[in-house]
């Protein structure tokens, strides 16, 4: 399953300016940041609580920056036509 990160990208950047002064902030490289909003790493709880603090991101809303999955979902011509026999 992958997830989609433009939310959360569009949040560091509205309020940090850019990914490289987010990654400048919590002290890691921006390689590491840029690994984790384009799905080649994961995000630790630590990570979604401590971006959540700076980001101004209620905890609650979390899943809507760090949980937004990016299926495409479609159906196939068999259960199209199944679907609409009925």
């Amino acid at each position: 399953m992958s997830f989609e990160y433009d939310k959360l990208r569009g949040r560091i950047v509205e309020k940090y300016g850019s990914v490289s002064k987010f990654a400048e902030k919590l002290e890691i490289s921006y390689t590491a940041i840029s690994n984790k909003i384009n799905g080649k790493a994961g995000f630790s709880q630590k990570d979604i609580v401590e971006w959540c603090k700076l980001l101004d991101i209620d905890i609650m809303d979390a899943p809507l920056f760090f949980l937004t999955t990016g299926c495409k979902c479609t159906t196939t011509t068999k259960e199209a036509n199944h679907d609409s026999s009925n």
